[in-house]
């Protein structure tokens, strides 16, 4: 399997660098949505997902207001 490797498995190179592009993740009809971060494979002519995880700073951001907002109440 390439991705044990270390490469990309839609055009099999070994990527040196990753691209990130934000994303919003959730589940359908729950209202709401996750700030997320996709890695995507910068072979121009590939662009294949490697991988998509919760944006960390987005994350802790969203947290810090929810309890600002509820403090504030």
């Amino acid at each position: 399997m390439n991705i044990l490797s270390g490469k990309c498995p839609g055009c099999g190179k070994i990527p040196q660098r990753l691209n990130m592009q934000p994303i919003d993740a959730g589940q359908p009809f729950s209202g709401g949505a996750y700030h997320c971060v996709s890695y995507v494979c910068p072979n121009v002519q590939c662009q294949t997902i490697l991988g998509v995880q919760m944006d960390p700073l987005a994350l802790k951001a969203d947290i810090v207001n929810a309890v600002a907002k509820k403090l504030g109440q």
